[in-house]
């Protein structure tokens, strides 16, 4: 707004106050591996590859035979419907084999280690009550593993597991409700079939749901799935929860699971909780219900909570690579900045190529570089990294850097872009622009063709112009 007394102050087209949210907020990583070795450690792992890892290998190699074994006894002439739906409970000697089954999961825990599991009931007063649905926070591929040794259950598993050999006919044995992540029709028949399996007496053991769809390090919780409490019926809280001193085991694929082996011990801590019955409210509305449930897994956890999504685990390969910690939320920058998943792997790929240091930050010298001014920065450059920079640390990171690039779009709102200009040329943080700054302003633009530029990309330009002069 142009004053008399020859200054301008900044229109608030651009509220800065979700954006600013986003690069302020500390939101945990909920991928973060937190390893803590020193050299004693190192000598105790060579001594466990000489004693206890051998054994540890007897023992899964005599968990795998007994598993094979006992998976081929229990699906023996057992036909496998074409419909989801058609599937019916097992009979009496199935399972029994199931329960033995059952007992030789704790076999395959010892294997990897697991001496003790430590157990708090928060529920002995309601023990006995029955359920139908029982879910827990997801953490590792042994969570499964505890899970059907302590309940009998029918897990929603992936539908790739049914094809693998050997795998796939233990899987078999529990009857798993398959799903595939990448099919609305798919998510939409499990559904039905959780709810389907979850009335009384339906003859089918509890459905067991890992509702945050993915493994976490267990120290945060990310979104649970709706899909375990759209039926609005009574579910079991589990929470599982891996205490370490030096291998973290969260988030643990099969290699760190084969490199827990070389531990002493490593523990297992599980808290069951009273079964949860929602509210009316609840009944209706599956994610509050969600929510809820997830409130009371963390408030034992002592975990934050987080409104990370599955989609954001296509992520955490990239980032990684990246050195970038992934305390950003894929919907929240969905929300504020409009980018895709694609767009935002694309930004990754894009600063792992900037950050010449490969820490995970950019120094001016790499953002200049990046606009391609080498390592001398003009002064605009200079004036954009400082207002990225907003902890002044001397550094930008990846939320910075994608804040910064998300207004410098093509198709960023002009409001954004004046809001940015603004504060580029506003230098002493007045939050007023002078004439002669606007001057200087106008003279750059002049002699760089970018004023020109700008007339040219403007629609009926010459006709706004002769409006604006006959107003």
């Amino acid at each position: 707004i142009m004053h008399k007394e020859g200054t301008v102050h900044k229109l608030n087209l651009f509220s800065p106050r979700k954006a600013s949210k986003f690069l302020t907020s500390q939101i945990p990583d909920p991928w973060e591996k937190k390893d803590r070795y020193n050299c004693l450690q190192g000598l105790k792992c060579i001594v466990t590859a000489f004693t206890l890892f051998p054994l540890r290998i007897i023992i899964f190699i005599l968990f795998i035979i007994i598993a094979i074994f006992l998976s081929f006894i229990g699906t023996l002439g057992l036909s496998t419907p074409k419909k989801i739906e058609e599937t019916k409970p097992m009979g009496k000697f199935r399972t029994f084999i199931r329960k033995l089954f059952r007992l030789n999961l704790r076999l395959g825990l010892f294997a990897f280690g697991i001496w003790w599991i430590k157990t708090h009931r928060l529920d002995k007063e309601t023990k006995k009550e029955k359920f139908q649905i029982i879910v827990s926070n997801h953490v590792s591929f042994l969570d499964a593993f505890y899970m059907a040794h302590a309940y009998d259950v029918c897990p929603v598993a992936k539908s790739q597991v049914l094809a693998w050999p050997v795998i796939g006919r233990v899987a078999r044995l529990f009857q798993p409700i398959p799903v595939a992540r990448d099919s609305k029709d798919s998510k939409l028949q499990v559904k039905q079939e959780i709810h389907r399996r979850a009335q009384p007496g339906s003859g089918f053991p509890a459905v067991l749901v890992f509702p945050e769809g993915t493994r976490t390090n267990g120290r945060v919780l990310i979104m649970f799935r709706v899909g375990p409490f759209a039926p609005g019926v009574p579910v079991k809280p589990v929470c599982l929860k891996y205490p370490y001193k030096h291998l973290d085991v969260g988030n643990a694929g099969f290699l760190r699971l084969v490199r827990s082996m070389f531990e002493f011990a490593n523990y297992l801590e599980v808290t069951s909780l009273p079964v949860y019955h929602p509210s009316e409210q609840e009944i209706v509305d599956p994610t509050l219900f969600a929510s809820g449930v997830r409130a009371k897994i963390a408030d034992v956890l002592n975990a934050p909570v987080t409104q990370h999504t599955y989609e954001d685990l296509f992520l955490v390969s990239s980032a990684h690579k990246a050195k970038i910690s992934q305390d950003f939320e894929m919907s929240k920058i969905s929300e504020i900045f409009q980018l895709s998943l694609h767009d935002v792997k694309a930004l990754i790929l894009k600063f792992r190529k900037i950050d010449k240091s490969k820490d995970g930050m950019l120094t001016i010298q790499d953002f200049s570089e990046a606009f391609g001014y080498g390592s001398n920065p003009p002064q605009h450059i200079e004036r954009i990294f400082d207002i990225l920079d907003h902890l002044q640390t001397g550094k930008v990171d990846f939320r910075e850097f994608l804040y910064g690039l998300a207004l410098l779009r093509d198709d960023a709102s002009l409001e954004q872009k004046v809001s940015l200009a603004f504060q580029l040329y506003d230098l002493n943080g007045t939050g007023t622009l002078s004439k002669q700054v606007i001057r200087e302003v106008m003279k750059i633009a002049r002699s760089s063709g970018l004023l020109a530029k700008a007339v040219q990309t403007q629609p009926n330009s010459s006709t706004s112009s002769s409006n604006n002069n006959n107003n």
